[in-house]
């Protein structure tokens, strides 16, 4: 599959997370896909549990 503009366009928001209350400047993933890390403009450094759709701990 391409990825185009119009492919870009289809997608749908899955979750929100409102943990940062500033602009969110990185988030990586773990390998195995059950985990996020964010870093943002409020200094704060927050993991997520993506299987249970909340946060762990903010760093």
């Amino acid at each position: 599959m391409r990825i185009t503009d119009s492919v870009i366009r289809s997608f749908r928001v899955a979750r929100t997370y409102k943990e940062n209350s500033e602009k969110i400047n990185c988030v990586d993933y773990s390998p195995n896909g059950e985990s996020a890390i964010s870093s943002s403009d409020d200094d704060c450094i927050v993991l997520y549990d993506i299987q249970e759709g909340n946060d762990c701990s903010d760093l």
